[in-house]
């Protein structure tokens, strides 16, 4: 079967049907690349000796597939002993390997040791695409520095993926810089240039060092430039347009209007002695017009995708000492799960529950991930909105006052 369906119901009985690589596509897709999330200390190092890097909690995706050092752990990374006068670089990566389709799979962090020398390189690693049928994906996370028998650095190589809320707000402030560039040309040029409409058609006006104002206008057809100078003495050229032959005048009387002075056709010019040919309004007053119909719709895509992106918390409920919160946007629910429960037995598949998600906030299939805490104990997420920490053995289990955390993250 080409096509295979995945957040649906199978029949009671059925084998589980979507797989660890059906997630990880998902993500993949989602991530677009391998990643650090922003999480808890994001994977941060601590060289701890020579031979020993500390690698702090947080969660990496490696072809869409997930791992994590839980809250408050870290896992330390073993380094062999560098050579005398001879440097070496050694990589600490996030190694996924493959078992095929529905096989066992490992993943884990792993040193991949270099080769010393008198120049230090980077060992080769292997990143195949998984989901193109690759067996392994290595993604590098940090460069160990080494010469002679000492550590001398340690390189960060990862990228932190942005989540929702940082890119709401970067949308955020790309509208604002979108804003700033929507101004009218008055406001660019403070004042000095203006264009506007009246029953003349298109207007502009543009005002010198020392307020003397000028108009450019369309008046009857005609071209007209006009002033009314310092002392308000009127001062008027007009090009008459021939409609027959679409000829504004001819180039004698141009060049006596103008009192022989040159007509340019560009707004850069900064020759003294030159006027604007009349076309050089229409032009202007097209680029702003459309200038801001091109800002006015930047501003409104930004404005509705970061309106998309939103989260909006919605609380849950609590269940002996540990409290369930559900984030939700346009495209994906996410609930969290964050305390210490006060100690609790649980019979054969019973549950505590924590409370009910909203109808449109539910996942399509029953979600699950493990607590780490309390071997067969799992946070739950049902079809019917029902949030719950759940038995999944068939015998009671019981357990003491320890701390639980975790997060069931579904796409809406």
């Amino acid at each position: 079967m080409a096509f295979k369906p995945l957040t649906v119901n199978t029949p009671t009985g059925k084998k589980a049907h979507i797989l660890a690589e059906d997630d990880a596509a998902l993500y993949d897709g989602i991530f677009g690349e391998d990643c650090v999330l922003k999480l808890g200390e994001q994977f941060a190092s601590k060289t701890i000796s020579n031979n020993v890097i500390r690698v702090m909690d947080g969660v990496v995706a490696v072809g869409g597939h997930v791992g994590r050092i839980i809250k408050g752990d870290y896992e330390d990374m073993m380094i062999d002993n560098g050579t005398a006068d001879q440097k070496r670089n050694d990589l600490i990566v996030a190694r996924f390997q493959s078992g095929g389709t529905g096989g066992a799979d490992t993943y884990s962090l792993v040193v991949v040791k270099g080769t010393p020398g008198a120049t230090a390189k980077d060992p080769a690693i292997v990143q195949e695409d998984l989901y193109a049928g690759g067996n392994q994906r290595d993604y590098p996370l940090y460069r160990v520095r080494i010469e002679n028998l000492s550590v001398v650095g340690v390189d960060k190589l990862f990228k932190v993926n942005r989540n929702f809320k940082v890119l709401a707000e970067e949308l955020d402030k790309t509208g604002k810089k979108i804003d700033s560039v929507n101004k009218t040309l008055e406001e660019r040029t403070n004042g000095k240039v203006r264009v506007y409409q009246n029953g003349e058609g298109g207007n502009i006006e543009i005002t010198s060092k020392d307020g003397i104002k000028w108009e450019i206008d369309a008046n009857a057809n005609h071209l007209r430039i006009y002033s009314f100078g310092s002392s308000n003495k009127y001062v008027d050229y007009t090009f008459r347009y021939d409609r027959a032959g679409g000829v504004v005048a001819t180039v004698e009387e141009v060049s006596k209007k103008m009192d022989k002075h040159t007509v340019v056709d560009n707004v850069t010019t900064t020759v003294a002695g030159t006027v604007l040919d009349g076309r050089v309004g229409k032009r202007l007053n097209d680029s702003v017009v459309k200038a801001q119909s091109t800002a006015n719709t930047a501003n409104s895509t930004a404005n509705t995708i970061k309106t998309n992106l939103q989260n909006t918390p919605i609380t849950v409920g609590s269940a002996y000492g540990v409290t369930a919160t559900a984030y939700s946007s346009i495209y994906m629910e996410s609930v969290y799960f964050n305390g210490t429960n006060v100690g609790d037995s649980l019979a054969a598949y019973t549950q505590r529950n924590f409370g009910t998600l909203p109808a449109g906030h539910r996942p399509k299939t029953k979600v699950q991930i493990p607590v780490s805490a309390v071997d067969g104990l799992y946070f739950t997420i049902d079809t019917n909105g029902i949030v719950s920490m759940r038995n999944e053995k068939n015998t009671t289990i019981s357990f003491g006052k320890c701390a639980m955390f975790g997060v069931i993250t579904f796409v809406k």
